[in-house]
C-alpha cells in the first residue's frame, strides 16, 4: 500500500522539526521516503540535520559549481571480435537526476516545482518494491 503523508500548517508551527524527527526514525526503519519542500534553503536545512549520505537531492548547475551533473556509464560491447568496456557519459537534468534516484530506492529531498514538473507516467517508479 502507498502512503501519502502531506503536512500543513502555518509558518513556525514546527513542521520541518516535525518532518526531520519522522525522516530520523524512517532512516532508523529503513523506510524510504520523499520529502518535498517550497524552498531550496530548506533542503540545506533538512540535510543538514540529517546523517550524512542518508538522503540525496537533484542538483542544479549552480549548486555543482556550474558545471553540468552526468551520468557516467560503461558498457561492455562487442569490437573486431573482442568485448571491450566503452565508457560515455550523459547530461542530466534535474528531472532526470529524480527519477534516477527513485529508481534506486533512495530517500529523496526535493522542491515542490520539479516535484509537479513530473510527468504523470514517472510516478511508476514510486511503488513498494525494495531495492
Amino acid at each position: 500500500m502507498k502512503k501519502v503523508k502531506v503536512l500543513d500548517a502555518i509558518m513556525g508551527s514546527g513542521k520541518t522539526y516535525d518532518a526531520i524527527k519522522r525522516m530520523k526514525s524512517y532512516l532508523k526503519k529503513d523506510t524510504k521516503f520523499i520529502y518535498i519542500t517550497p524552498f531550496r534553503n530548506e533542503i540545506v536545512r533538512v540535510i543538514k540535520d540529517l546523517p550524512q549520505g542518508s538522503v540525496c537531492t537533484p542538483l542544479r548547475r549552480e549548486d555543482n559549481n556550474g558545471q553540468d551533473i552526468y551520468e557516467i556509464t560503461h558498457d561492455l560491447v562487442k569490437e573486431n571480435g573482442m568485448f571491450v568496456v566503452k565508457t560515455g557519459k550523459t547530461k542530466m537534468n534535474m528531472r532526470t537526476q529524480f527519477l534516477k534516484m527513485a529508481d534506486q530506492g533512495k530517500n529523496i529531498i526535493s522542491t515542490h516545482s520539479l516535484f509537479m514538473n513530473l510527468k504523470k507516467n514517472d510516478f511508476d517508479l514510486f511503488g513498494d518494491h525494495k531495492h
